[in-house]
């Protein structure tokens, strides 16, 4: 594997320590009063590192199938962490999601439902990355062209062969892998921002 791809790689996994030491900072802050949105950052934080544990390991083992669904996961939860900055009361709605209600009938401040094509649309005003690699990655999650074309690949003699039981099918190449890395750094870039930004609103607005 390529040594930009490695680096990337790395990257990712040492991020598990930055999310580990930012929630705690969460957890500290306010004299460790304990909000809501607290309980959203949780559970966002401790999937981010799982998956970031999944998606690095199948990146090795070059299974894009899993891969990039595995980063449409990491999307959603910059799109739902997200929606805490959309309603008027955050920490209610994190009691919304506790008792397992749909956050997709659930309001913002304008009214609108928090449906996930609402919720790219606002979270793409501050990640203009987001939306477009939203689209690309929900091939990934239902079943489409994407799967129905992965278990075939084209020799260099242009015969096509097919493989079924396999995760490999069509190779995946390696400027490929690069680009899922680097988008699936900036979805963790963005849970660890949207940390920070409530760790800032937590110390600031309700540790007066």
């Amino acid at each position: 594997m390529r040594k930009d791809l490695l680096i990337q790689i790395d990257a990712l996994r040492s991020s598990r320590q930055e999310h580990t030491n930012l929630l705690y900072e969460v957890l500290n802050a306010d004299n460790r009063k304990i909000y809501g949105v607290d309980l959203i950052a949780i559970g966002v934080m401790h999937r981010s590192i799982a998956l970031i544990d999944g998606f690095t390991r199948m990146a090795e083992e070059n299974n894009a199938l899993c891969a990039n669904a595995l980063l449409r996961l990491q999307l959603d939860n910059v799109i739902r962490f997200y929606a805490c900055w959309l309603v008027d009361d955050p920490h209610s709605l994190a009691l919304t999601l506790l008792e397992g209600k749909r956050l997709d009938r659930q309001k913002s401040k304008r009214g609108m439902l928090l449906k996930d094509a609402y919720l790219v649309s606002e979270a793409s005003k501050v990640y203009p990355w987001l939306e477009n690699v939203y689209k690309e990655t929900s091939g990934f999650i239902h079943l489409s062209d994407v799967h129905m074309f992965a278990p075939y690949k084209v020799g260099e003699d242009g015969e096509i062969s097919m493989e079924v039981g396999s995760h490999i099918g069509r190779i995946w190449k390696e400027d490929e892998i690069l680009e899922s890395l680097r988008a699936f750094g900036e979805a963790t870039n963005s849970v660890l921002h949207l940390s920070y930004s409530w760790l800032v609103t937590k110390d600031g607005k309700f540790g007066r």
